[in-house]
């Protein structure tokens, strides 16, 4: 649902949204096997617990590296990070009709898009989003149609 205040920034932001999926399906194969082997070994006894112990040590080092090489969702039109903070456009549809806190008797901390009805809040232990980016929350470039 592109309308006429975004411009499409697609083809610019093609790669960083390859290199973001990429990276996350890494994450992903990298702990479900971790998790699996750690609870295997915890199920051995304590003839292993050591082994575990190291086995859970260089797991979550390998985990926080892949974590830590995430690509950095810059917009390519404002050059301003996309993952951050929702400023003035829904990253789900690009409106810029935006309920925040104070709003009509609005009471959640996150933000909520009027046009497509998304709340966008993040997951409260992890700062994981649970909305795609598709649009710039700043200048409301439209930057991939699958979200990111």
């Amino acid at each position: 649902m592109v309308n006429s205040q975004n411009t499409d920034f697609r083809s610019r932001f093609a790669a960083t949204a390859s290199a973001y999926r990429k990276r996350n399906l890494q994450l992903g194969l990298i702990s479900v096997p971790v998790v699996l082997v750690f609870w295997y070994l915890v199920f051995l006894g304590p003839s292993v617990a050591f082994l575990g112990l190291l086995f859970l040590i260089v797991a979550f080092a390998a985990l926080f590296l892949v974590k830590r090489t995430l690509p950095k969702l810059v917009c390519p039109a404002c050059e301003l990070d996309t993952d951050g903070e929702i400023v003035r456009f829904c990253p789900e549809c690009g409106s810029a009709d935006l309920q925040t806190k104070g709003d009509d008797k609005y009471f959640l901390d996150w933000p909520r898009c009027r046009s497509c009805g998304k709340q966008l809040s993040k997951r409260a232990r992890s700062d994981r989003r649970l909305y795609r980016v598709r649009f710039c929350t700043r200048c409301g470039a439209y930057l991939d149609e699958q979200g990111v």
